[in-house]
C-alpha cells in the first residue's frame, strides 16, 4: 500500500508502510511499538501563492508551523504450516501543529496478508488493506484495497517481485468529488551490494489508471512512478538512507477554468539516520522536500520538513 499512498501524495504514510512485513517467520510472533516525533514543517497547507490544495477551503500563502505526533502500532505473524504464514495488524498516528490546528490529523490503518512459500525461491503474498485519514477532526477519506505480489529470492542477496495493487478511495463532505478507483502494477528489485559494510539498495517502477468515481474537474489520471533508496549500515547502532522518488500525473479531462489538461510532476527526496540507542529504542532524525511542478500554477508547491521520531518497539 506504500505505493498507493505516494500516488495521492501522503508522502509520511508511504514511507511509514514500506517494507514493514518481515520476510518469515515461524509459530507466533508479535510485536508493538510506540512512537513520538518533533518537527518544522514549511508548508503545512501545501499551498501555491496564491491557492492552496490540501484542505477543502484553500488558503493564499504558504504557511510553516511547527508539530508533534504520537504514533502506535501492534502486528502479528502465525505460521500456518511449513509454507503458509498469516500477517496482520494495525497502526494509528497523529499530528498535532503549534499553531495552525485546523491542519492536524489522524490517520488510521488495518492490514493483513497471507504469504504462502511457493518453493525455495518464490513466494506469494495477498493482501487486504483499510486506511481512514481525519483532518481537523474531521473524516477526509477513506481507502480499501487489495494486492498481490510474487517475489523471488536470489542467492540471498537479491529479490525481485512483481506486484498489483487496487484501491478505493473516498474522500468526504466538500472533497469527495476528488474520489476515485486506483489500480497499479509494477515490479521492485532489491540487492545487498557489500553485506560487510550493510550497504543495500532498492529500486521500483510502476504503472497506473486512478478513475474518477465522482465529479473530478479533472477527470481520470494515468500515472507513472519510480524511485529508489539506499542505506548503509555504520558499526551496529547506527543506518543511514537516503531516497528519491517521481510520479508523473496526466489527467484525462480538460481542467473548464484553465482550458487545459492538468499534468503534473511530484518529487520527494528523503535523507534519514537510524540510531539504535538500546534494544528495543530507536531515534531517528529526518529531513524531506517534496515539490510538485504542475502546468495549472494553482496546485504546484514546494514543502520541507525536518523531525525528529523517537521509537520504543517490541519485538
Amino acid at each position: 500500500m506504500a505505493r498507493s499512498y505516494f500516488a495521492l501524495g501522503d508522502r509520511e504514510r508511504a514511507q511509514r508502510y514500506v517494507d514493514r512485513m518481515p520476510p518469515g517467520s515461524t509459530g507466533l510472533s508479535l510485536g508493538a511499538y510506540v512512537e513520538l516525533t518533533l518537527g518544522r514543517d514549511s508548508n503545512v497547507n501545501a499551498a501555491a501563492t496564491p491557492g492552496g490544495i490540501f484542505a477543502a477551503a484553500p488558503v493564499p500563502t504558504r504557511d510553516g508551523d511547527g508539530f508533534s505526533a504520537v504514533g502506535a502500532g501492534a502486528s502479528f505473524a502465525r505460521a500456518l504450516d511449513d509454507r503458509q504464514t498469516l500477517y496482520g495488524g494495525a497502526d494509528f498516528r497523529q499530528r498535532m501543529h503549534f499553531e495552525l490546528d485546523r491542519f492536524d490529523s489522524r490517520a488510521a490503518d488495518l492490514h493483513l496478508a497471507l504469504q504462502r512459500r511457493l518453493d525455495g525461491r518464490d513466494s506469494l503474498r495477498l493482501g487486504l488493506e483499510h486506511g481512514e485519514y481525519d483532518l481537523d477532526q474531521g473524516g477526509f477519506r477513506r481507502a480499501q484495497g487489495a494486492s498481490a505480489q510474487w517475489t523471488r529470492t536470489y542467492d540471498e542477496r537479491a529479490r525481485f517481485s512483481l506486484f498489483g495493487q487496487g484501491l478505493r478511495i473516498r474522500y468526504r463532505e466538500a472533497a469527495q468529488d476528488e474520489s476515485s478507483d486506483l489500480l497499479l502494477a509494477g515490479a521492485h528489485v532489491s540487492r545487498n551490494l557489500d553485506a560487510a559494510a550493510g550497504l543495500q539498495a532498492s529500486a521500483n517502477l510502476y504503472l497506473g489508471r486512478d478513475d474518477a468515481s465522482a465529479n473530478r474537474v479533472d477527470g481520470d489520471r494515468r500515472l507513472a512512478g519510480l524511485g529508489g533508496t539506499l542505506s548503509r549500515r555504520f558499526g551496529g547502532r547506527l543506518e543511514a538512507s537516503a531516497s528519491l522518488s517521481y510520479l508523473h500525473s496526466d489527467y484525462r479531462q480538460e481542467n473548464p477554468a484553465a482550458g487545459v489538461r492538468r499534468e503534473d510532476r511530484y518529487v520527494a527526496a528523503e535523507l534519514g539516520l537510524t540510531w539504535r540507542m538500546a534494544r528495543g529504542w530507536w531515534l531517528r532524525p529526518q529531513l524531506s522536500r517534496t515539490h510538485n511542478r504542475s502546468n495549472l500554477p494553482l496546485v504546484e508547491y514546494g514543502r520541507t520538513e525536518a523531525s525528529v521520531s523517537l521509537r520504543r518497539a517490541w519485538q
